[in-house]
């Protein structure tokens, strides 16, 4: 029987068969002129345009609008490495109208024309996640792509550094804020503040976002992020992640402003370092602790995360009469947060495949703390361990 021949049905059987297998999919070289639904729906679930694709994005928008059946499949979109006009990515988006999953990653999106500068016609769609990953566009880009959905679960919004960003800010379009946005979730890295406080103040985010992570925090302005989380009213957990244990800020701006984020629940930082040697992981503590002097009532935790505790913690014996730095100071701040929040210091590891620390390092570690916090642990306020 030849494959022509072959039932729909069972050819809906191998799709569902092989859809997590992907090496099997890529040897497979099967063409169907007509296909079931089962089959359709695994096959146009996620749909990709890149760098090497044959077509153009204007080609996949006209394909899109010939095969409304099958746009109605397509549950993630990847564009990646493309040159696209700000109305063809519009037009794709609004064919989809069963997506879930938008990456742009290293996206070129021209300067609109004045006349394509206006807000699309509100309608309710909501997406799990949307990535916004190093695309050369101008803020008002970024505002129109957001309008077109009501909500978002996850925000992740990339850029570069100061010196070389790709994103243009455009401060006389911030009319272009979509009012309507709600997000739960923002994650954003070596991103302009500026544009994340215009997308806070003038959308539904102010009452929508419970967490922020920020990925690196090389470069930014703890004045103006303390300015953007006191707008977000409905913060429960801040992630403020770093690869440098030297944290650069100006001494006048040193406190993050946490203290009017009333309903704050978590505050979690991560060292990933190459070298997290005792003096760097202390004063990485340190500096942090000193930007977070105020703390609201709410908070249940603070929660730092090291990838691989400092060997001297696993190996240094716990008595207290060994040279200490920075733990006197250390201790003196801990015992200013409020008296009913948590302190958690986990070891962390990068990859599933990386071997974690052995049992009996962790025990060591945590002698060695708990040793130079005795009143935190006391109050049975401390807690070290590593994470899973």
């Amino acid at each position: 029987m030849g494959a022509s021949s072959l039932p729909f049905e069972l050819w809906d059987m191998v799709v569902d068969n092989l859809e997590d297998d992907v090496h099997a999919l890529k040897q497979c070289a099967l063409v169907c002129k007509t296909w079931a639904c089962l089959s359709q729906r695994h096959l146009f679930s996620l749909l990709m345009c890149a760098k090497n694709s044959a077509g153009t994005p204007k080609d996949l928008g006209q394909f899109l609008s010939d095969k409304p059946n099958l746009a109605a499949d397509v549950g993630t979109l990847i564009l990646d490495h493309q040159t696209i006009a700000l109305p063809v990515l519009q037009l794709i988006i609004d064919l989809l109208p069963n997506l879930r999953t938008l990456d742009l990653n290293s996206v070129t999106i021209p300067q609109p024309s004045d006349a394509e500068l206006t807000l699309p016609m509100p309608r309710t769609h909501r997406l799990v996640s949307f990535q916004w990953a190093r695309c050369d566009a101008t803020s008002s880009t970024l505002y129109l792509v957001l309008a077109h959905f009501t909500s978002i679960a996850s925000l992740v919004l990339k850029d570069r550094s100061r010196s070389g960003r790709y994103l243009r800010i455009c401060k006389s379009l911030r009319k272009l804020v979509p009012s309507h946005l709600a997000v739960e979730h923002i994650s954003y890295t070596t991103f302009p503040t500026s544009v994340l406080s215009d997308l806070v103040r003038g959308s539904r985010m102010a009452t929508t976002v419970e967490s922020i992570e920020i990925v690196s925090t090389a470069g930014i302005s703890l004045e103006m992020l303390g300015d953007v989380l006191l707008a977000v009213t409905s913060l429960r957990h801040l992630h403020l992640r770093s690869r440098s244990f030297m944290l650069w800020w100006d001494d006048r701006s040193r406190d993050i402003k946490l203290a009017q984020c009333t309903s704050l629940e978590t505050v979690q930082f991560t060292l990933h370092s190459e070298e997290p040697t005792q003096e760097n992981v202390e004063f990485w503590l340190l500096q942090w602790l000193t930007g977070i002097r105020y703390l609201p009532p709410s908070l249940r935790a603070v929660r730092f995360r090291v990838y691989g505790l400092p060997k001297l913690w696993r190996l240094a014996s716990s008595s207290t009469d060994l040279e200490d730095e920075f733990w006197p100071e250390i201790n003196r701040r801990v015992l200013d947060l409020p008296p009913h929040t948590r302190l958690e210091v986990v070891s962390a590891v990068d990859v599933p495949a990386e071997r974690p620390l052995a049992h009996d390092d962790i025990v060591a570690a945590r002698m060695f703390i708990r040793a130079r916090l005795p009143r935190l642990v006391e109050q049975g306020r401390l807690s070290v361990f590593e994470d899973q």
